[in-house]
C-alpha cells in the first residue's frame, strides 16, 4: 500500500514539473499590490485629484483581470 501511494505522489510530481516547463510562470508584467498602495498613498498625500487616484486602481484591476 506503501508503495502505491509513493509511486503515485512520484507520478504527480514529475507530471507537474513537465507542466511547469510547458507552461512556466510569467510575474515580469505583474504590480505588486504593496506597490499600488503607496501609490496611492503618495497621491493621498499630495492631495491629487480622486481620478488620479481611481486611475491608479483601475489600472490594477484591469492587470489583475488580464492575468
Amino acid at each position: 500500500m506503501k508503495v502505491i501511494a509513493l509511486c503515485l505522489i512520484a507520478l504527480v510530481a514529475v507530471n507537474a514539473g513537465s507542466l511547469t516547463q510547458k507552461y512556466p510562470f510569467n510575474y515580469s508584467k505583474s504590480r505588486s499590490i504593496m506597490n499600488v498602495m503607496m501609490e496611492v498613498e503618495n497621491k493621498l498625500k499630495n492631495k491629487s485629484p480622486l481620478d488620479a487616484i481611481l486611475a491608479v486602481l483601475q489600472d490594477y484591476r484591469d492587470a489583475v483581470n488580464q492575468e
